[in-house]
């Protein structure tokens, strides 16, 4: 898979973006030529990220790359992570995801909530996400796309690390990506979940 999002149809993208009542609205301000609307809207749909299914659900390709495998790739700043050192020894750090396409939400759900709380509330066959998996998804889309997914939400994932807990990536602003961690019993409006899952595809 070359590219990390499926291409949508043109009636799928005429759908999400309710270009025929768009279109018109331009028409009847009289400010540009029916080229100049048809020009602008087409520019809009092919350089636009368009998400799948219910607005939010992007399948990616991902490679067998630890987060220090994505580190080095990437590098620090405002294309890779933010600069800070505390997880590069952790053992999540190493660990290698399956390969292989996943899906991911990349709504931000279940914000607000404890790990058990968000847990229990998670879909059937949805899980909190590996770390390198949110990473390798968040920076290869910025790079194909230039749209910043998660850029002002952390998402718990499935690892915790030395301390036990649980590993959260996200935040994705100039700064670069974080990777944090927060207490299990802790709530705040910023931390959700990206949840994932593993195409049958793949």
């Amino acid at each position: 898979m070359s590219n990390s999002i499926r291409k949508p149809t043109l009636e799928e993208k005429a759908r999400y973006f309710d270009l025929e009542s768009k279109i018109s609205k331009l028409f009847q301000e009289g400010n540009r030529s029916p080229d100049e609307v048809l020009n602008a809207f087409q520019m809009m749909i092919e350089n636009r990220n368009f998400h799948v299914d219910l607005g939010t659900i992007l399948t990616f390709s991902i490679e067998a790359k630890s987060l220090l495998d994505l580190k080095e790739e990437y590098g620090t700043g405002s294309n890779g992570f933010y600069n800070n050192t505390w997880w590069l020894d952790e053992d999540f750090a190493k660990s290698v995801p399956e390969p292989g396409t996943y899906e991911i939400n990349i709504e931000k759900q279940l914000a607000n909530m404890t790990y058990n709380e968000q847990a229990e509330g998670l879909d059937e066959g949805w899980d909190f996400p590996h770390p390198a998996v949110i990473a390798q998804a968040i920076l290869k889309h910025y790079q194909e796309t230039g749209e910043r997914i998660l850029e002002n939400w952390y998402t718990r994932t499935s690892f915790t690390d030395s301390d036990g807990h649980h590993v959260s990536v996200g935040y994705f602003y100039s700064d670069g990506l974080y990777v944090y961690y927060h207490w299990d019993d802790y709530r705040d409006s910023c931390i959700g979940i990206a949840a994932a899952r593993k195409s049958n595809e793949s």
